[in-house]
């Protein structure tokens, strides 16, 4: 159970390590400015943000019919080297550098509960660089690629160096695994790492009720169907007499005021 104390407390040690470093970390220093302080709403704000730009940018590739990417999506930057997907849909995920031939693969054998598949890679860690996330099944041979970046030696050394000592300070303050897990998911929503931070709100393997309840959201948030455009109604016509456009609101606000001096 999350303690809304302890992760408030802790909320204000992700602003310090915000304040050390951030986004673009320079080789060698931390010049980052200091950024506002990423709380629980502000980390569901980023989230929201977030997949409404992964629809924008229609997320690479065709669309499958109940197929949703949920913590690693299109051209995304990643930090962890060994990495947790989660996703709904297609069954089979494999790992690949552009053009080359899957290096790691595997089929969920039946699905979760509640529909959501989630396996880690935990074959060597990946070396930072380029690399495709393909999903797949008996139907869909040729599969569906995503591309991700595994972020540089130097950026990823100076955020674990923060994240360690945001780690001391959540064991420092006795703090539960689901507590923890907010905090890690607030560290990257900060840092513009969503694939990370969705990765920490789902690393709980037996969350709570109210746990669950916040990956059920992220669920929503990332996979809701996209709603149809509407339909352009024809023009009402009235049969050849000749009709008056309504004024346009500044149109009125001019004839109004207008009227009013006059």
């Amino acid at each position: 159970m999350v303690n809304l104390y302890k992760l408030s407390r802790i909320g204000m040690m992700v602003v310090g390590l915000a304040a050390i470093g951030g986004d673009g970390l320079a080789r060698g220093a931390l010049a980052q400015a200091p950024t506002p302080g990423p709380q629980v709403a502000s980390m569901w704000d980023f989230f929201r943000r977030e997949a409404e730009d992964r629809r924008a940018g229609g997320n690479g590739g065709p669309r499958v019919p109940g197929h949703c990417a949920i913590t690693v999506a299109d051209h995304q930057l990643v930090w962890n080297r060994n990495p947790a997907f989660v996703w709904t849909g297609l069954p089979t995920i494999a790992l690949r550098q552009p053009a080359q031939a899957p290096f790691w693969e595997e089929t969920v054998a039946a699905p979760a509960p509640d529909g959501v598949h989630r396996v880690s890679y935990l074959e060597k860690p990946l070396a930072p660089g380029s690399y495709e996330l393909v999903f797949s099944s008996p139907l869909l041979a040729e599969g569906m690629a995503i591309p991700f970046e595994v972020i540089d030696d130097a950026t990823h050394g100076q955020i674990a160096a923060e994240l360690t000592t945001l780690e001391a300070s959540l064991a420092a303050e006795n703090a539960d695994l689901e507590t923890r897990a907010l905090a890690r998911a607030s560290f990257f929503a900060e840092k513009k790492l969503a694939a990370d931070a969705l990765q920490a709100l789902f690393a709980v393997a037996e969350p709570s009720p109210a746990m669950e309840q916040r990956q059920a959201e992220a669920v929503e948030t990332f996979c809701a169907p996209e709603q149809p455009e509407p339909v352009a109604q024809p023009a009402a016509t009235n049969r050849g007499l000749p009709t008056e456009s309504a004024p346009t609101p500044k149109t009125w606000e001019r004839s109004h005021i207008l009227g009013k001096l006059s």
